[in-house]
């Protein structure tokens, strides 16, 4: 992805571009531009960058269609990977901007926002597997407020940091129990564990359960 970022174009600009790599107006109007080592581009040019809508074909298998500004990817577009990932959505300044879809080679998918190539605000990531979260994105991780469904069942709803979960939230289980409390670090620390039955519940303080047997008690 940095040479996706780093996109510039460098063609000389200074002494234009030369005619024997060029199809067409490659400097102010259309054309087909290929550089040597076999990349290519096909689209509008001003002042002798790709500027408007146009195709770049990469030697390496990748390919993006969209729009362009100065040279760099800017705007909606689809970038396509030689491995078979996708992303298609708003680019700036030739990075991941604003709203997009990436579906991943091995068939996960996030929808959602990014900022500077990361997912970044609300977005949902769904796994090959069936498992979904929705919410909040920070630098690339869940963080903030979002709900986990995993695959195996149960889900999670509350806050995150740095990707796990950490402040309040409720744990259900795929047999119905609940941990409804605090998280740090992605461990149960202070709450109540609820049974599904609603016959006992365990109180967690610090990480530890304080009156199991009294719970236990309950449910017989």
């Amino acid at each position: 992805m940095k040479k996706l970022a780093t996109l510039l174009f460098s063609m000389a600009l200074a002494g234009g571009i030369s005619a024997q790599t060029c199809t067409g107006n490659c400097f102010n109007g259309n054309g087909t531009y290929t550089w040597k080592n076999g990349d290519k581009y096909e689209g509008t040019f001003k002042d002798g960058k790709p500027n408007g809508q146009g195709t770049l074909k990469k030697a390496a298998g990748d390919t993006y269609t969209g729009s362009f500004v100065d040279g760099k990817l800017d705007g909606n577009g689809v970038y396509t990977w030689k491995n078979g990932s996708k992303y298609e959505g708003e680019f700036k300044a030739g990075q991941k901007n604003g709203q997009g879809t990436f579906t991943y080679a091995n068939g996960d998918k996030y929808e959602g926002q990014y900022a500077n190539n990361q997912f970044s605000g609300e977005g949902t990531y769904t796994w090959k597997s069936g498992a979904t979260y929705t919410g909040t994105y920070k630098n690339g991780l869940r963080d903030g407020q979002g709900k986990m469904a995993y695959n195996i069942g149960g889900t999670y709803d509350g806050e995150w940091k740095s990707g796990v979960r950490n402040g309040q939230g409720k744990q259900t289980t795929g047999n119905g129990n609940e941990q409804i409390g605090e998280f740090q670090d992605n461990k149960f620390q202070n709450g109540d564990f609820v049974y599904k039955d609603g016959t006992g519940k365990i109180t967690y303080k610090d990480g530890k359960p304080q009156n199991v047997g009294e719970a236990n008690n309950k449910k017989k």
